[in-house]
């Protein structure tokens, strides 16, 4: 029987993987038939980090959208129809507008919706600029979360122009048209034709010898102001760019690196930049795509792909983990293991039970792989950003709750790999824009040994005080739907161990945070949110552990106190972000107040609910069994003290 049993959850597991390879296939399978995967290794720089352009395309749009396809299509398909021909996808919703006060004010017409085109919000850009500009005048901690959204979306606004004018100096502009037959003739071009940025390049020294031949620019007629016109035109084109991103193009100089836009490149060399081999590459690149022509497109962009940069840690490998997006199946593992746990636990299936414990593992192995490929393409610890630390916490879990379930075998484990570990990735994608797109870290976060282990050593702490709320919620609902203490009591144990484990490493990780802080910022404690975040995580462990031991309360009140640790915990870990103070800048954020004051308010919910169903069962049982409650020993009382 065991023999058979075995053989089916094989077979289930194999239909599962299937299932999922097969999605997989479906959702990689781009609706383009020409096929961009040449182009994805392409590398630019982004906020100091070298980086392949898919997942450059990939912290754009999720920056602006908030997702990583858009209408189909992968982030890498629309960044290049976005640099190379931006007609193709300005009318795609892709700017991600949360408050509909941000609608008001712009006077967008419409019914609200989360996302807008670029066509729509084009006819509101001035009024977005003024609105902007008086915006700017505030302090940070000053502003509205209208006011910092529309922030938000005007720099997005601007981010998305750049990247749709990337090559726009190789198109024709009617700003570059020569009205006047002598000058046209002078230049050898055709009058009343337009011309691009890059053709006029060509022609800026007779330009300038033409420009330097006029004394009076104030009253000027015929070719001189169609001279006078033309240079400001070209003018104002290459300050308005400047060196706008997207920075795709290494210049070296006295052993120096910088990298440099199209625009930025040839603002700075002029004629010579047109004969730039990375600049020759991208126009053909642009040209293949638009013709749709796979051969040149793969010549071209290999060629592109075949210089290497000091500093671009495996960009393969970075294309990869972009691709199979491990974490993402890791929550469709997890969210199958927490239903199949859970219908376990309620008709006692083994079948189910050993399937979902599978299921599980297999999640901890992809949570696995996805944190060792970060290590990899980063060079350091996932650890420095919220998104990590919270996938992180997400791993531990799933890694503490496996393994107490190896060890007990009474689905406690289960519980908390899958419903924990899976509720904390879900959590991560609240973060996924500034963490997910492998940013460059603060220096102060590059300190080390001391770091990585204060950092490892506190998220332990979070999972064992946030694992033990976790089962505090069900042994409460055990003792208020009177299940019997034979049952209960493991429940109770594992809440208890994970609150010490949970409080040791708190203490434990803090204690190296303040040996980092003394080499990184010179002092061991002080008093930082940050810092008094983890001291009231260990104020409230120690209160609830020594009231415990002390036996001023209860098995119920400990388990409804571990409870209470997890808005501490979320407190320290998101609330104090918030506040935008303090030396753990790199941790500020505007995002999590509303999760924060969800998690706060469920929890009160809960504990009051169950008291008061705690008390009315008590109530219940004392009349069933014929004792009386406390107002009827009252009343006893009073009745004794009148007959004597």
């Amino acid at each position: 029987m065991k023999k058979n049993n075995l053989s089916m959850c094989k077979i289930s597991l194999i239909k599962i993987l299937i299932f999922i390879l097969l999605v997989t296939a479906g959702l990689n399978a781009g609706n383009n038939d020409l096929n961009i995967k040449e182009a994805a290794s392409i590398i630019v720089l982004d906020e100091g980090r070298k980086k392949p352009l898919d997942s450059y395309a990939r912290k754009k749009l999720i920056q602006i959208s908030g997702k990583k396809k858009i209408a189909g299509e992968s982030a890498l398909e629309w960044l290049l129809k976005l640099m190379f021909n931006p007609a193709l996808v300005d009318h795609l919703e892709c700017f991600r507008i949360l408050n509909p006060e941000t609608i008001d004010a712009l006077s967008i017409k419409g019914p609200y919706k989360r996302r807008y085109s670029y066509n729509e919000i084009y006819p509101a850009l001035d009024k977005c600029e003024r609105i902007v500009f008086s915006i700017s005048k505030k302090a940070t901690s000053d502003l509205l979360p209208f006011e910092r959204e529309m922030l938000g979306l005007w720099n997005n606004i601007t981010e998305y122009i750049a990247l749709s004018s990337a090559l726009s100096a190789f198109d024709p502009s009617e700003n570059f048209t020569i009205n006047d037959t002598v000058l046209a003739s002078t230049l050898g071009l055709q009058v009343h034709q337009p011309y691009a940025y890059s053709e006029l390049i060509g022609l800026s020294q007779k330009l300038s010898s033409q420009f330097s031949n006029i004394n009076n620019q104030d009253s000027l007629v015929g070719t001189d102001a169609e001279v006078v016109r033309l240079v400001r035109s070209m003018y104002a084109a290459s300050t308005q760019m400047q060196n706008a991103p997207p920075f795709i193009i290494p210049v070296v100089e006295n052993g120096n690196e910088e990298w440099l836009s199209i625009w930025g490149y040839l603002n700075k060399f002029g004629t010579r930049g047109l004969k730039n081999n990375r600049i020759v590459a991208l126009q053909k690149l642009r040209t293949a795509f638009l013709t749709h022509n796979q051969s040149n497109f793969n010549e071209v962009a290999i060629t592109l792909n075949s210089e290497k940069f000091k500093d671009a840690h495996h960009p393969d490998l970075e294309i990869l983990y972009n691709k199979i997006n491990l974490f993402f199946w890791a929550k469709i593992v997890l969210v199958l293991a927490t239903l199949l746990t859970l219908f376990s636990i309620f008709y006692n299936k083994s079948i189910i039970s050993k399937t979902g414990f599978i299921l599980i593992i297999a999640g901890f192995i992809l949570q696995t792989a996805g944190l060792l490929l970060r290590v990899l393409i980063l060079m350091r610890p996932p650890l420095a950003s919220l998104y990590e630390t919270f996938v992180f916490v997400s791993w531990i879990i799933v890694l503490l709750g496996t393994g107490l379930e190896i060890l007990q075998k009474k689905n406690i484990g289960k519980l908390i790999a899958s419903c924990g570990g899976l509720a904390f990735l879900i959590i991560s994608d609240r973060y996924v824009t500034n963490g997910d797109s492998f940013g460059v870290i603060a220096a102060v976060l590059n300190s080390g040994f001391w770091l990585t282990i204060h950092i490892v050593t506190i998220a332990i702490g979070y999972a064992g005080c946030l694992i033990s709320g976790l089962i505090g919620h069900i042994y409460l609902l055990q003792r208020v739907f009177g299940v019997n203490e034979k049952t209960t009591r493991p429940f109770f144990q594992t809440v208890y161990m994970f609150l010490l484990i949970g409080l040791a490493f708190t203490v434990a990780g803090t204690v190296l945070g303040g040996m980092w802080a003394d080499q990184a910022w010179g002092r061991f404690w002080g008093w930082d949110p940050k810092e008094n975040g983890a001291l009231l995580i260990i104020l409230w462990g120690s209160a609830v552990v020594h009231a415990y031991r002390g036996k001023l309360i209860s098995q119920n009140l400990t388990a409804a106190g571990a409870i209470l640790g997890i808005p501490t915990v979320m407190l320290t870990w998101i609330g104090v972000n918030l506040l935008g103070v303090g030396l753990h800048s790199y941790g500020f954020t505007y995002s999590g107040a509303g999760m924060l004051v969800a998690v706060f308010s469920f929890e009160i919910l809960f504990l009051v609910t169950v008291g008061i169903l705690n008390k009315i069962q008590k109530s219940s049982r004392d009349q069933q069994s014929g004792k009386p409650g406390k107002s009827g020993i009252l009343q006893i009382r009073k009745v004794e003290n009148r007959l004597q």
